[in-house]
């Protein structure tokens, strides 16, 4: 179980990164509403996957049944996290590096990889998966939507939908 707990801790941690950077980029764009309201509003939806996490986490350690344990190496999550680090560290982004760096983060292969092994691995913790890739594509689709708007060069396929 404790290895469950790890793995949901580092999940809820990226959660909270992702749900900060994104705070922080919305007080960069102050002076676009736009962007400014974007980012807030992925700001807030990165808080409520933080919060299932949480959630999650709660019902683990409250269980009267043992969870399945996984062997996941959580260092793809610690390396998103770096960068999310790294780029918040930016002080005046432009908004192409924005969404550049958000698209870049939202279709992250390692938090696809994490996803799907969890999953597989532990049914009791499926739905939360499954709700966070959810929100990771809704996620998605928007930043292409925007970049599009912004006329932001997307590299790779625009419209492949991810498969978690």
């Amino acid at each position: 179980m404790e290895k469950i707990l790890k793995v949901l801790n580092r999940i809820e941690e990226l959660e909270e990164g992702l749900a900060g950077l994104y705070r922080q980029l919305s007080s960069v764009f102050t002076d676009n509403e736009e962007m400014h309201d974007f980012f807030r509003s992925l700001g807030e939806e990165e808080t409520s996957h933080r919060d299932l996490a949480r959630y999650q986490i709660r019902l683990v350690r409250n269980s009267r049944e043992p969870f399945a344990d996984v062997d996941v190496d959580i260092s793809c999550i610690e390396n998103l996290r770096e960068k999310i680090r790294k780029f918040s560290r930016q002080t005046a982004p432009t908004i192409e590096d924005a969404l550049r760096v958000v698209l870049e983060l939202e279709t992250s292969v390692a938090e696809y990889y994490v996803s799907s092994v969890i999953k597989r691995a532990n049914p009791e913790v499926s739905d939360l998966i499954d709700n966070l890739s959810v929100g990771c594509r809704k996620h998605l689709h928007k930043c292409r939507e925007m970049a599009k708007r912004y006329r932001v060069p997307l590299s790779g396929p625009s419209d492949e939908p991810l498969k978690i």
